[in-house]
């Protein structure tokens, strides 16, 4: 009887994980364009907002939880692009001086139609976990596109409800 009993919550709690894991995939706005029309994913405490410049440059903003107030100030990027065995390490730093953004420049251009780019940030001394985006870089909710067209870009982010996440 025990046996069926710890089944059983087991059970409960694989299904429990699961849900919370599918359902928090899309619940910090990773499938939305954002503030900049960037790819947003959450490796803690503040999102990172990933924007492709060219095939060797990219912009990096480290935001608070309501996708607000970038900041480079005792803030940090790595970002590395590995494909199978291979795998390039970008510098990392602020724009400019004044900039609120971090820029990634990779050493040659890269294949970004393939393999993953890594970002591990540190914001205002709070470090973050591993962020890992697939390529080719898209926005999980828009359709598959014929690569002959472009999505258009939203005119404004859209505002975004983080009410469900605190």
């Amino acid at each position: 009887m025990n046996f069926i009993k710890n089944l059983f919550k087991t059970a409960q709690l694989c299904l429990v994980g699961l849900f919370l894991s599918s359902s928090s995939s899309y619940g910090h706005g990773e499938d939305k364009p954002g503030p900049h029309k960037g790819f947003i994913q959450m490796p803690g405490a503040f999102h990172i907002e990933l924007v492709p410049v060219s095939n060797t440059e990219f912009k990096v903003y480290l935001l608070d939880i309501e996708w607000k107030n970038p900041i480079v100030k005792n803030s940090e990027v790595q970002m590395r692009h590995s494909f199978g065995k291979r795998s390039f390490n970008a510098a990392c730093k602020p724009a400019t001086p004044e900039a609120d953004y971090f820029s990634c420049v990779f050493p040659e251009k890269i294949n970004t139609k393939r393999g993953n780019i890594e970002i591990k940030a540190t914001r205002d001394s709070a470090a973050g976990n591993l962020a890992s985006y697939k390529l080719p870089l898209s926005f999980k909710s828009l359709p598959k596109m014929n690569s002959s067209k472009m999505a258009p870009a939203p005119a404004e982010p859209a505002k975004m409800d983080h009410s469900g996440h605190h």
